[in-house]
């Protein structure tokens, strides 16, 4: 996956652009229910990164907050006007809070 958007820095010194590897257990797969073209927000624990020699991959597990999240494109449609008030709401609250919301 490409990264879009960093809220938070972590052990993985991540940057717009950059491409980095999910994984997640076989038999879920399907439930994850990802679309080709949409952006997804992704929010983990720190146990769930594995540092490879070349590139950081990350765990989908349990405790994976892993959702939907729209972008410009989706924006453009009045069908997703509140969702995308708020999404870029919690974007400022991140920018200016950090993850003590």
């Amino acid at each position: 996956m490409t990264i879009q958007r960093v809220f938070k820095e972590g052990a993985d010194e991540v940057s717009q652009g950059s491409k980095r590897h999910f994984l997640n257990h076989g038999k879920c797969q399907n439930s994850l229910r990802l679309e080709k073209g949409r952006d997804y927000f992704i929010w983990g624990k720190k146990e769930d990164l594995w540092g490879l020699p070349s590139v950081y991959s990350y765990i989908i597990g349990r405790d994976t907050w892993f959702e939907w999240f729209p972008n410009s494109n989706d924006c453009q449609k009045s069908e997703h006007t509140y969702l995308c008030e708020k999404a870029q709401q919690l974007e400022e609250d991140l920018d200016f809070n950090g993850c003590g919301l």
